[in-house]
């Protein structure tokens, strides 16, 4: 019967083989090392944002996340005087709290408060590791209970970035008390962001879709991840206040297929095209576009 063991052989070892692909994929993943605030900062200005716009005065803020972690904020309040109107600015994967800065510069000068989190593993917040928008979720939702802590009276919108975009879509959706959403160059769902980044780094495709069930475990077994929506495209239906999303035709990280998606998903959202920036780059590549279209759809919306 040793001829039935060489196939059976074959078969452990592919199976091995998917196994350790998967983790080895997950743990690049999941599991980044932080970017100091420094190399954040010296990115931005390397698309034309300086420490003008990126170093503000700010109050840090401290309170537990979702498994008991140290979460850290800067909360900076309205230079248009006492605001109950506030923003909080998600940052994207892999970044901290100050590439949110620019953004908040845009919303002081029109009333609002803002709050920039670092997510879950990046700056001083703690945390296992990333999960795409699973944990941090819940996080954000408990920066929302702090808010309403400090005042019973705040009205609340969400601006995410990239993995804090997909977060804010997830966060709003499951929410009637967001005022508005500003989506920035978001995935349209966690697996077909994942099978673009395996792709990205030469796996092919049809192996990558393979792959992605046992990714999506690793997340679930390993970190721990609460079953929450992961279909971003799916969560977008579900918002109800006014949206505005993002997206540059140069994006090589997430393609902008992503939001066309995402706006096929919401037709009734506003939808800002950028042509040619990087991903996460437009508003150092269009600073009066992009603010423009910002302030525009928060006055408008008021």
């Amino acid at each position: 019967m040793w001829w039935i063991a060489i196939p059976l052989s074959i078969v452990l070892l592919l199976i091995a083989a998917y196994l350790a692909f998967a983790v080895f994929i997950s743990k690049s993943a999941f599991f980044v090392k932080k970017r100091s605030y420094e190399t954040v900062l010296y990115q931005d200005e390397k698309y034309n944002i300086p420490r003008s716009v990126s170093v503000l005065p700010f109050e840090k803020v401290v309170i537990k996340g979702s498994q008991g972690y140290d979460m850290t904020a800067s909360y900076m309040p309205s230079r248009s005087g006492e605001s109950h109107d506030y923003f909080i600015i998600m940052h994207g994967y892999n970044s901290n709290r100050v590439t949110a800065n620019k953004y908040a510069n845009i919303l002081l000068d029109i009333g609002y408060n803002t709050l920039c989190p670092d997510m879950r593993r990046c700056g001083e917040t703690g945390g296992k590791g990333i999960t795409f928008g699973t944990y941090e979720s819940v996080d954000v939702n408990l920066w929302i209970d702090y808010i309403y802590k400090r005042d019973p009276e705040a009205r609340i919108s969400l601006y995410g970035i990239s993995l804090g975009a997909a977060t804010a879509i997830m966060v709003a959706s499951k929410r009637d008390d967001i005022r508005l959403l500003v989506s920035y160059c978001s995935y349209a769902s966690l697996k077909e962001i994942t099978i673009d980044r395996m792709a990205a780094k030469k796996v092919p495709r049809a192996l990558a879709k393979a792959l992605y069930p046992a990714v999506n475990a690793y997340l679930k077994i390993v970190l721990g991840a609460p079953k929450r929506e992961t279909d971003i495209c799916k969560a977008i239906k579900k918002v109800n206040c006014p949206i505005l999303i993002m997206h540059s035709t140069g994006d090589r990280f997430t393609d902008i297929r992503h939001a066309y998606k995402l706006k096929d998903a919401r037709p009734d959202a506003e939808f800002v095209e950028f042509d040619g920036a990087p991903h996460g780059r437009s508003y150092g590549v269009y600073p009066e576009k992009y603010s423009k279209a910002v302030k525009d759809f928060v006055n408008n919306n008021r």
